[in-house]
């Protein structure tokens, strides 16, 4: 339960964080914003191998989120990028 408080409120801050810092910088924090989804996420993998006896699957499972939560926004930044070009 607590594992699950953890990443829940992980999560919140780093959300809460990258809008607040959209609306202050926003052409920087477009770049920056989903790397460091990412790399939260492979932070939580790698500290779900890191368990006592096996693999915590709850924080796995909360690296996996961040991690594809990174490659959406990458995505969704492409995205925009092509339309901007058209």
């Amino acid at each position: 339960m607590f594992l699950i408080i953890i990443l829940v409120l992980v999560f919140l801050v780093a959300f809460v964080l990258s809008h607040i810092a959209k609306k202050r910088f926003p052409e920087k924090v477009n770049k920056i914003i989903p790397y460091n989804f990412m790399v939260l996420g492979g932070l939580f993998c790698y500290l779900s191998t890191k368990a006592i006896n096996n693999v915590d699957e709850l924080v796995l499972f909360g690296g996996i989120v961040f991690f594809v939560y990174g490659i959406f926004l990458l995505s969704k930044q492409a995205r925009l990028h092509k339309k901007d070009l058209r």
